[in-house]
């Protein structure tokens, strides 16, 4: 999914005005041999390339899907992303929702509250999480930095872009556990967002890796710390706490987005502690509290799709 190349994009003074009549757009590519490892210190460095390919995936009464394949630079790379675009027919209203998944990818949770919204008048964008590889020593925190700006950058770029295509004129956040996390994310990056509405999302990610009892994130944990030589996860948290760059409580403090959040006050999976913590750095929005674990939070996102449905409306 990575091409190590350059992209440099030739302005009019530089081109021939002979062939701007065309309509060609030209680009020199100068693939870079041997390139180093490229770690962007913020999503501005992501940019947009060429046009975003359309493949209609269903077709139903009062919606269309469509699979979307991007083209983004990352510094040097090229990377491709993929979406999930579920484009409503029953409506002139022109709003769309950004539904990011779980750490579990789209399942049937994503694709059930998607076509719930598209059969009631909204357009919903699902992007599909690109996988960033890390390696276990000293530069991994680089790479856990990039994989978070990584789908945030994605986000972004595909909001700006059918905004500008459709003229939408609302739009909307939603998500549940790693979704709810990165759509809080999404609220620093200047979007004028309408409302969010997240669900057992958690901020302070040192305390979060350090104590989460998710299986792969415990995996994870115990290779970091062993490449690190670190014993105790008190020590691994310190670690973090030092050395990464971002968390979504930054991106939570610039918004003033009207929000709802739910916590589970049980949960160990997203630590209930990091959960407050996030709500509180979000400015206290209206909060729902769940008596339970993370899944049960995670499929409130379902069972609350009308009262989601009516905090976007009004």
């Amino acid at each position: 999914p990575c091409s190590p190349l350059f992209a440099l994009p030739l302005t009019e003074n530089l081109l021939l005005k002979g062939m701007k009549k065309f309509g060609i757009l030209i680009y020199f590519l100068v693939v870079s041999i041997g390139a180093t490892e490229y770690y962007p210190s913020s999503i501005k460095e992501y940019r947009a390339m060429g046009e975003t390919v359309y493949k209609k995936d269903k077709s139903k009464n009062k919606y269309n899907v469509y699979k979307l394949e991007k083209k983004i630079l990352e510094g040097p790379y090229l990377l491709t992303v993929n979406y999930l675009y579920y484009q409503t027919k029953i409506s002139v209203k022109r709003e769309l929702i950004v539904l990011t998944p779980t750490i579990s990818g789209v399942s049937s949770l994503e694709k059930t509250v998607a076509r719930y919204f598209s059969k009631r008048g909204y357009d919903v964008i699902i992007p599909i999480a690109f996988e960033t590889q890390i390696e276990f020593n000293e530069q991994t925190v680089k790479y856990m930095d990039r994989g978070f700006f990584r789908p945030v950058a994605q986000a972004k770029l595909m909001i700006e872009e059918l905004r500008s295509k459709n003229n939408y004129e609302k739009t909307f956040l939603l998500g549940a556990s790693q979704g709810g996390i990165r759509s809080t994310m999404l609220l620093g990056e200047n979007l004028n967002i309408d409302k969010a509405f997240t669900f057992v999302a958690g901020g302070d990610f040192p305390k979060l890796y350090a104590e989460t009892t998710v299986k792969q994130l415990i995996e994870f944990r115990q290779k970091h710390m062993a490449a690190l030589g670190i014993t105790k996860t008190s020590d691994y948290e310190d670690y973090l706490r030092e050395n990464l760059t971002f968390d979504p409580k930054q991106a939570c403090v610039k918004s003033n987005v009207e929000m709802k959040m739910l916590i589970a006050t049980e949960d160990t999976s997203v630590p209930t502690e990091t959960q407050y913590d996030l709500w509180k750095a979000c400015g206290e929005p209206e909060l729902i509290k769940v008596k339970g674990g993370h899944v049960k939070g995670v499929l409130k996102m379902y069972w609350m799709r009308k009262e989601i449905l009516n905090f976007f409306k009004n």
